[in-house]
């Protein structure tokens, strides 16, 4: 066995190394700045290139009514009264102020062309793939592992849908900022300047105003610090002034991290977002640990990608065992190479604490999995993947064959992203693509039967509504949508029977009382629409939508000043309600106050730009005598 001794004599001093030639210590920063430089454009230029096809798709209705379409507030564009609703509103059952503002910003640039609002959403990608290159070549000095990592977490299928949605700017801005975050703070631990420490912090503060995705950002700090940074190691017994000094730097992190957390989970709340589904508590751990494989499986695997995966309605019994015993036999194998391989473990970890948000142990919506919340994660898994297969590649042919694997897997990856992209094209695209790949799904069964209805194709939307009753039998979105669909074709009969079997299913139904009501204004019997609308507000007191067809009711009995009340309510609930402000137009200018007519509705028209009943009052209104 040959020693690994070396030979005596003459000995160097510690830590010095012969000097260079001035020549080569001269040009080796500007020729490594010119590779760095080079390399930026590169993965830029490959990460816009295969995401391009988003500049192609259009707008689709799953959100991004709520956030661009038919938001008043976000149509107005950039202007003080609207930054100062961003600051406050819980809309679309979340607080980030940030990603409003962006969306105002791009109205005002871009009107409702969707290109450039996919443009604003695939620049942040871009520019989150190129930190995460700089900041693991300046963590690890290794220019092609990082490289590497930055292209498969940037041309994944995984990223399509932060992407590719618009509605999902919120991910891409945060996740932006957030990784900016981790940059300015590596600057700090190595220079130890405050200036890099506070535009840190801004920086975190910016990313938690477009979304909480990086909640956890303290403890991933405290997974840097292992590795690649190496200013830790969790199996070695560190002075205890070394730990605090680790833990007490993340505290105004935990600050900022734990007041974006109450902010987002009170929006939520108000929103009816944590609502949504009362899950049990077993069947959501039950949930979460096969979602944190589901997850590995798609990265691996990413295969079946769509914008919903439905909720178990039951548990999953043995997938969660076997799930559990897989996540502790890869944590177990993680810590026991934590020394030899220490990115193995510092990956794993990433990928479980970014997640951790994420997996539903509060109940956000209707998901069990969504591929956008694998934006963060990933990147713990991708870097440990590298890091392994670049070091158990030690001669030039393992790492050329290594180099020609990566090519190939790249290439495969960046043709399954192209394809998703164009699943995006438009909402029954979209849909159609779903209920292709997920199986049995209540919602994007009525989703596609929605959009299939707004194109008039009506038996089609029947049969993908009857489906949806079929998969969750008693689902008031499933008959609700048969009553709409009903109500759409004049046959109020049957679209009443519709909603009050959801209302009778569902007690607390009100939109099933709210459409009962409009049945009943269809055959002219505002008093029985009165009623209902009643019922409805009995149930969710102060609904704008039960006020608006309460004042439509009252409206049609020729109870005006009661009419008026309502609406007034209905506007004072949701100011930007286009319908109220032109009802209530309508009722002031023929009760002959035209001057107060018209405010409202140019209220209206501010709110919807295309309300043409709204255009006409008002023109109207404006050539009456006064």
């Amino acid at each position: 066995m040959p020693s690994n001794r070396k030979k005596r004599g003459k000995r160097k001093p510690a830590g010095r190394r012969p000097p260079e030639p001035r020549p080569d210590r001269a040009e080796r920063p500007a020729k490594r700045g010119l590779s760095t430089l080079l390399t930026c454009a590169l993965l830029a230029a490959a990460t816009f290139a295969v995401l391009s096809g988003v500049l192609r798709n259009g707008f689709v209705s799953f959100d991004d009514e709520i956030y661009v379409l038919k938001n008043p507030h976000v149509r107005a564009g950039l202007t003080g009264a609207n930054v100062a609703w961003a600051v406050t509103a819980t809309d679309a059952a979340n607080w980030h102020p940030l990603t409003w503002i962006s969306h105002m910003t791009d109205v005002a640039l871009w009107g409702v062309r969707p290109g450039g609002h996919h443009a604003t959403s695939l620049l942040p990608h871009v520019g989150s793939v190129l930190l995460v290159f700089l900041l693991l070549r300046c963590a690890t000095g290794s220019a092609a592992r990082s490289a590497a990592v930055a292209l498969l977490f940037g041309l994944h299928p995984l990223r399509v849908e932060s992407v590719a949605w618009v509605a999902e700017r919120k991910d891409v801005l945060s996740v932006f900022f957030g990784l900016a975050a981790v940059g300015a703070w590596g600057a700090w631990v190595l220079r130890r300047k405050k200036v890099s420490y506070a535009v840190s912090l801004v920086l975190f503060a910016a990313s938690l105003l477009s979304k909480g995705t990086l909640v956890t950002m303290p403890l991933l700090l405290l997974v840097l610090d292992f590795w690649p940074l190496r200013r830790a190691d969790p199996g070695e017994n560190h002075s205890g002034t070394r730990w605090r000094r680790l833990l007490v730097e993340k505290v105004p992190y935990v600050l900022l991290s734990a007041a974006a957390s109450i902010g987002t989970f009170q929006a939520q709340r108000a929103g009816g977002a944590t609502s949504a589904l009362s899950v049990p508590l077993l069947l959501r751990l039950e949930n979460a640990a096969v979602g944190c494989v589901r997850y590995l499986g798609k990265i691996f695997w990413p295969s079946k990608l769509a914008v919903l995966y439905p909720h178990p309605a039951a548990s999953v019994g043995w997938k969660s065992v076997a799930a559990v015993l897989l996540l502790a036999g890869i944590t177990a194998g993680a810590v026991l190479f934590r020394r030899t391989r220490p990115w193995l473990l510092a990956g794993w970890l990433w990928y479980l604490i970014a997640l951790l948000p994420v997996l539903g142990l509060v109940q956000v919506g209707w998901q069990s999995i969504a591929d956008r919340y694998t934006y963060v994660p990933s990147l713990g898994i991708l870097a440990a993947l590298v890091w392994e297969a670049a070091e158990r590649a030690r001669d030039k042919v393992s790492v050329r064959a290594l180099a020609a694997a990566t090519a190939a897997v790249l290439l495969a990856l960046s043709i399954v992203t192209w394809r998703q992209v164009a699943t995006w094209r438009d909402s029954l695209t979209l849909y159609q693509h779903a209920v292709a790949v997920t199986g049995p799904n209540e919602t994007m069964q009525i989703d596609l039967g929605n959009e299939l209805a707004r194109r008039g194709r009506t038996e089609e939307a029947r049969r993908h509504f009857a489906e949806a009753l079929r998969i969750a039998p008693g689902s008031k979105d499933a008959l609700y949508a048969l009553g709409t669909l009903a109500l759409n074709e004049g046959q109020s009969a049957a679209a009443r029977d519709r909603f009050q079997e959801a209302v009778r299913l569902h007690p607390d139904f009100a939109e099933g009382e709210i459409q009962t009501a409009v049945s009943f204004l269809r055959d002219n019997r505002p008093g029985d629409a009165a009623s209902h609308a009643a019922r409805a507000l009995a149930v969710r007191p102060g609904m704008p939508e039960a006020l608006y067809v309460l004042g439509t009711a009252l409206d049609a009995q020729g109870r005006g000043p009661e009419a008026q009340a309502q609406y007034e309510r209905a506007i004072a609930a949701r100011p930007g309600y286009a319908e109220a402000h032109e009802n209530l137009g309508e009722l002031l200018a023929a009760a002959g106050k035209t001057a107060a007519a018209i405010p409202h509705f140019e209220a209206a028209l501010r709110a919807n730009p295309d309300f043409a009943e709204a255009r006409q009052s008002l023109e109207a209104a404006r050539k009456a005598p006064r």
